[in-house]
């Protein structure tokens, strides 16, 4: 899979004080992708999600803990204690079964010991930051083709764009837990439309069932059982009928072997 930039504008990360987590933790030699609302929000040029609250990463699950404690160390944040609004199940009652991260790590600013660092103040970084093991996502963060990094930091990363796009219809179709949280669906269906908005931006009258040509580009890198679905959104702008594609990405899957 070739590396795709979503945009040749990115803005210098030393401006942007919301990744000095991921920072901390590439600067400390773990392998960081920025990801969520955050990558959309970088790789897009969009301002879609504004002073969101949650800023999510992804490193080497054997590393999740080590970069928690890095990021507690420079710049003051705890582990999340209790339940966080916007991030429980709604069909789910069990603590245990209803977050929608289980495997991740999450912190929580502490703004009366913030310390401005830098010229950064307390209120330019997130409140919550998520720590996600590779694993969760069905990724591996090392793997070159699945990001691109971003200067002039060495291991700091992007998605990239058909990796994003994988990604997000691998966990709505098969999550490996098996299940897929109901808020989960919920943010992975926003990011869909974000990207589709964005990325390969179209007028309704353009939805004629032709691919413009940087969809046809993209549609080179996403793995044969994604194809469909891809190719049903960029036509036709729907995200409909995910039950018949669940069962056409697993049949495909199984011909793969």
């Amino acid at each position: 899979m070739s590396p795709m930039v979503w945009n040749t504008h990115i803005p210098q990360v030393e401006k942007l004080p919301r990744l000095e987590p991921a920072l901390t933790s590439t600067k400390n030699g773990i392998r960081t992708m920025i990801w969520a609302e955050d990558a959309l929000n970088l790789s897009l040029q969009t301002n879609s999600y504004p002073g969101f609250r949650a800023f999510e990463m992804i490193v080497p699950a054997r590393d999740v803990l080590n970069a928690a404690e890095y990021i507690m160390e420079e710049h003051s944040y705890d582990p999340t204690s209790g339940r966080l609004d916007g991030y429980i199940d709604r069909l789910r009652l069990d603590p245990e079964e209803s977050r929608m991260y289980p495997d991740s790590v999450c912190l929580t600013s502490i703004p009366a010991t913030r310390k401005p660092s830098d010229g950064i103040s307390w209120e330019e970084l997130p409140e919550f930051i998520f720590i996600h093991p590779d694993s969760f996502w069905g990724l591996d963060v090392n793997d070159d083709s699945k990001s691109t990094l971003i200067p002039p930091y060495r291991n700091a990363r992007l998605p990239t764009l058909a990796t994003m796009i994988n990604t997000i219809m691998k966990m709505n179709f098969d999550p490996p837990s098996g299940y897929l949280h109901s808020r989960l669906y919920d943010k992975l269906g926003s990011w869909l439309d974000d990207l589709w908005t964005h990325a390969f931006p179209k007028d309704n009258a353009d939805r004629d069932g032709t691919l413009s040509t940087k969809e046809q580009e993209v549609m080179k890198d996403i793995s044969p059982e994604n194809q469909p679905y891809f190719e049903r959104i960029s036509r036709y702008g729907n995200r409909a009928i995910e039950e018949e594609h669940r069962a056409e990405r697993r049949s495909i899957l199984r011909k793969l072997g």
